[in-house]
């Protein structure tokens, strides 16, 4: 074997290197989209989550309630802190999933979430369907 032919031989190594770290490049590239991704959007469901908290105050649901014209008797905000709390619950359901489906949560995890979602009443968590009127919630499950 001539240098000329060791010469080619390194070239085309060299060649193959450069390929490889071009698609581990690009894996990795795409690998940190989704974490930004999903930081984004978990960052999106934890403000959410933060700015309702305030709002689950019998008091406030009341004021607001008064500020709408609706009449706030006890069911009225029984009513409103309940559609409250499961918005808030559907939000970090959301965030599971999302996660999930980008392939940051594994499949056990995404299970777990899963099973205690569907348990059983009343072990299970409820959720509702309804308007936001204080006029009451339908409770049934969520499939």
């Amino acid at each position: 074997m001539t240098l000329a032919d060791l010469s080619t031989l390194g070239s085309f190594i060299s060649s193959l290197a450069v390929a490889a770290s071009l698609v581990y490049l690009g894996l990795q590239t795409h690998q940190a989209a989704k974490h930004t991704k999903a930081l984004i959007h978990q960052g999106r469901v934890t403000q959410i989550l933060e700015m309702t908290s305030s709002l689950l105050e019998p008091e406030l649901v009341a004021l607001i309630l008064k500020k709408n014209g609706e009449n706030p008797t006890a069911e009225a905000i029984e009513n409103n802190r309940f559609a409250l709390l499961f918005s808030r619950m559907r939000f970090s359901w959301e965030d599971s999933f999302s996660q999930y489906r980008s392939g940051l949560l594994s499949a056990d995890s995404f299970a777990t979430t899963r099973a205690y979602r569907d348990e059983p009443e009343p072990v299970g968590i409820p959720c509702a369907v309804g308007s936001n009127q204080s006029k009451g919630y339908r409770v049934h499950r969520l499939r």
